[in-house]
């Protein structure tokens, strides 16, 4: 397995959506037929999640502050890394590639009822739950299947991470 922490990926594809060049994914592990792309979150204070209205918040006393979704971010994370592979042209047929969202500081409160969950590839765990939640996905038989398609991903990842300092690079792109 693959880990690689603090990905700072640049490329010269542009989205048009959010009008940026550089993105950061957290982490990101490799394996087989499997990228996890994870954002993680230090909050400080208790967090909610309503799966039903998909929709993340917190208490400032007591007034009701709604936050930017993890998952939407991490979504766009990875819809700029698959684009980034694509124009690399590397083929993502069969591999899975897994949106998790990790609270670090444990304190996430996700509010759900048995009819409402997210999809399989949307995952949002506290800390605690992350090695099991990894382990979930090593029961499955392409968890253990060689992908030679993987090597040629993690090369593609490893040359495009090769900007050790983003401010450098903002500079090198007229970012002030």
């Amino acid at each position: 397995m693959v880990h690689f922490d603090n990905v700072h990926l640049s490329y010269s594809y542009f989205n048009e959506e959010t009008k940026w060049k550089i993105f950061k994914i957290d982490h990101l592990l490799v394996k087989n037929n499997f990228i996890f792309v994870i954002e993680t979150k230090n909050w400080n204070i208790p967090s909610y999640f309503d799966i039903n209205k998909n929709i993340w918040y917190q208490y400032h006393g007591d007034k009701k502050i709604k936050l930017q979704s993890p998952i939407e971010q991490n979504k766009s994370h990875i819809y700029n890394l698959k684009k980034m592979l694509e124009k690399d042209k590397i083929n993502l047929d069969n591999i899975f590639i897994i949106n998790i969202i990790v609270i670090v500081q444990n304190n996430l409160t996700i509010l759900k009822n048995e009819n409402n969950k997210l999809s399989d590839n949307n995952v949002v765990i506290n800390l605690t739950e992350l090695e099991n939640e990894i382990f979930k996905y090593s029961k499955k038989s392409s968890f253990f299947e060689d992908n030679k398609n993987i090597n040629i991903i993690v090369m593609s990842i490893l040359n495009k991470n090769k900007i050790e300092n983003i401010e450098k690079h903002k500079k090198q792109l007229n970012y002030k």
